[in-house]
């Protein structure tokens, strides 16, 4: 499987769009609060980090997923958020978009250390973080505040999936660079 990593951009606004229609997608990412802050997701601060993860296949390129991480100047680490098109939930696509992004991550920057928090309720994701690396460093009534290194990342079980997938860093459209 071919997975191609980009930077997003304001064009990805409807693909932002059909992920948040849906509700098991806004409940996960949002729990109660359900509120989006458009602001932030087109927001294009310099230290921050946005990225569209898509499957390649047979020449045609399907967005699966995006990430977005947040400078924290208090912590000098990123605090990220991202979500999986629904369509895609339970498919393993997660997984492997989270490996991917994390591969390239971490190969740009291995000193990049990231957080995450996760509902409690969301198990598939809390799942996917804990096998790619990420630790448990805190955690309240309703979130698990998570964090991964490049040490931690590299485990058996992502350098296994790591030879299921390819990633390809996106320059510009249909511009690939392969990335292992």
């Amino acid at each position: 499987m071919i997975l191609q990593i980009r930077k997003t951009s304001k064009e990805d606004i409807n693909f932002y769009k059909l992920c948040l229609e849906n509700d098991e997608f806004r409940w996960n990412l949002y729990g109660n609060d359900n509120v989006v802050n458009w602001d932030k997701f087109l927001s294009e601060e310099d230290k921050h980090l946005k990225f569209v993860i898509s499957k390649v296949e047979n020449e045609i390129t399907e967005d699966v997923a995006f990430a977005h991480f947040y400078y924290n100047q208090e912590t000098y680490d990123y605090e990220s958020i991202g979500g999986i098109k629904p369509q895609y939930f339970n498919t393993g696509m997660g997984l492997y978009a989270s490996i991917a992004l994390s591969s390239y991550l971490f190969n740009e920057n291995p000193n990049m250390i990231i957080n995450t928090a996760v509902f409690k309720y969301n198990q598939r994701a809390l799942k996917v973080w804990k096998a790619i690396g990420f630790i448990v460093i805190d955690e309240n009534e309703q979130k698990i505040l998570l964090r991964n290194n490049l040490s931690q990342f590299n485990n058996k079980y992502v350098e296994l999936m790591l030879k299921r997938i390819k990633v390809m860093k996106c320059y510009v459209a249909n511009t690939f660079s392969q990335h292992t």
